[in-house]
């Protein structure tokens, strides 16, 4: 009996092990075999892009600007709905960007009978800014099918109404687009501003400065799993519409062109700004949406889980697929643990490690100021995280509508 309780616990660890540390050593192993090669000239860079950086092959920060007679025309598509107190100082920061005023344009496409939204774009009386109406709410996913099928530019700016823009954001998108013809989709770089004495913020910057660092290094070793959907380029010719229940739409655009043979990277100069969520309850919200949307991945797209099919396979697998295993992983820990202890001081101390990151967890929860110490915020934002998993994977099974999101965007 104690030797299927220690099999389960060797395999429940190495999974956790592997999710959090081992996939990363692994894109940093990666990430210096193809710097080592590019420096020597032996072999073409990632992905057969030949005579490039690991960085620029991936249309990242290695990419080299090319003057602005070279800048195409775009389109930056933004899709909103209830957001009419939003939507004016977008647009405006959208045309104010550091690229040539006469080669952007603005689509505002809106979701459902939103007039006031509407006609807050409209106000601004630019030329370069239109308009698409829909009367029906459908959903971000339908409405942004819609909105792409009406551009004709070369690339494609996608952002949402919220954010605030770098003036610069725009332009490192394209440019990173035009890097390699095989690049078929950019992200940019979310950045939060924090508060003084924000506690639930500063617990999610640590874990999205984490995220960034992946996405950053999954771009330059292979190709970035989902773009930053507060703002990434697209290149118009890889798109294929998507479902219109589709509830993560910014990873799902990108996968299916890497799907097709394109790459996706990343960009950390081209950056959105937002202010995180302020409460736990908020994150929550936020978070049980977006990891629903991941198990709907594999529902909508199961070529994205066979290694045969999905060119980055084994990235999106590591960083999508295995954290929501995670959940289960650490009870089958805890269990074995449990059934252990008695007789080993190692799985007693297991015992004891998860109670106090468990009783930090609780206390976070009933003297919120509790938070302003590190060991408590942190065993908060682990227990709360993974609670996230489960409660997603609830949602996605009893949910359905969740894809029609709301004035959040």
């Amino acid at each position: 009996m104690n030797t299927f309780w220690i099999l389960v616990y060797i395999i429940a660890a190495a999974w956790m092990v592997y999710t959090y540390l081992g996939y990363p050593w692994l894109l940093r192993w990666q990430l210096k075999k193809l710097q080592g090669t590019a420096e020597t000239g032996r072999t073409p860079g990632p992905a057969g892009v030949t005579g490039s950086t690991p960085a620029a092959a991936a249309g990242t920060d290695g990419a080299v600007a090319p003057n602005d007679d070279a800048l195409p025309a775009i389109a930056v598509v933004i899709v909103a709905r209830n957001a009419a107190h939003l939507i004016g100082r977008k647009i405006r920061s959208c045309l104010d960007s550091h690229y040539p005023a006469g080669r952007i344009r603005v689509l505002l496409a809106i979701d459902g009978d939103d007039e006031d939204t509407a006609r807050a774009a409209e106000a601004l009386d630019d030329p370069r800014v239109t308009v698409l109406r829909h009367a029906q709410h459908r959903g971000k996913a339908a409405t942004l099918n819609d909105a792409i099928a009406r551009c004709h530019e070369e690339f494609l700016i996608l952002t949402d109404a919220r954010q605030r823009l770098d003036p610069d954001a725009i332009h490192h998108l394209v440019t990173s687009l035009q890097a390699s013809p095989r690049m078929a989709a950019v992200s940019g770089e979310l950045q939060f501003e924090l508060s003084e004495g924000d506690f639930v913020g500063q617990g999610l910057d640590a874990y999205w400065r984490y995220e960034k660092w992946l996405r950053r290094t999954e771009g330059q070793v292979a190709s970035t799993i989902g773009m930053t959907g507060a703002l990434y380029g697209l290149r118009r010719a890889a798109f294929r519409p998507i479902p219109a229940e589709t509830i993560l739409d910014d990873v799902l655009i990108p996968m299916q062109a890497v799907l097709d043979g394109y790459r996706a990277g990343f960009d950390s100069r081209a950056i959105a700004y937002d202010l995180p969520s302020t409460s736990m309850a908020q994150e929550k919200r936020r978070k049980i949406r977006t990891l629903a949307g991941n198990f709907q991945l594999i529902q909508l797209c199961p070529a994205l889980v066979s290694p045969r099919r999905n060119p980055a396979f084994v990235g999106f697998f590591s960083h999508k697929v295995c954290r929501l295993i995670t959940p289960v992983a650490l009870v089958l820990m805890l269990l074995a643990s449990l059934m252990l202890a008695p007789g080993s001081w190692f799985f007693g101390l297991n015992v004891l490690g998860a109670a106090l990151i468990i009783g930090g967890a609780v206390l976070a929860r009933l003297r919120p100021a509790s938070r302003r110490w590190l060991p408590v915020r942190l065993a908060n934002t682990f227990v709360e995280m993974h609670l996230f998993i489960v409660y997603g994977f609830v949602e996605f099974l009893r949910n359905r509508n969740l894809h029609r999101w709301g004035a959040d965007k």
